[in-house]
């Protein structure tokens, strides 16, 4: 029997989804990402968590977080960040799931730290 435990957490969860808006383009560079309250609202999740989310992706320098401003995707997010796809065409799947998995145990304990 092979059974798999996952050790992805909501605020995982949320940080690729928010990841996943972004690269689809249905955020672009420069455009505020809806309220923390909306983005709780369309993941089924707290305010804290999407909170926590938006620091981890604030941390790998996806997003600029203001208050009383809002948070938005920065203009050279995609200079900065190397697109999940590009490292799957180059690793193979099973090395880009790998390092996708180490970057967000990395990003969550950047985070911490920032905190």
């Amino acid at each position: 029997m092979n059974s798999h435990i996952s050790s992805r957490t909501l605020v995982d969860d949320v940080a690729q989804n928010l990841r996943d808006l972004i690269f689809s383009g249905e955020i672009g560079p420069g455009e505020f990402l809806p309220s923390r309250k909306e983005l709780a609202a369309r993941f089924g999740v707290g305010i804290s968590t999407v909170h926590e989310a938006v620091q981890a992706l604030t941390a790998v320098g996806l997003l600029t977080s203001r208050p009383g401003k809002g948070t938005w995707v920065r203009r050279d997010a995609f200079e900065t960040l190397i697109h999940p796809a590009a490292v799957e065409t180059r690793l193979g799947e099973l090395e880009a799931r790998r390092l996708c998995e180490a970057r967000a145990v990395i990003e969550v304990a950047l985070t911490e730290l920032a905190a």
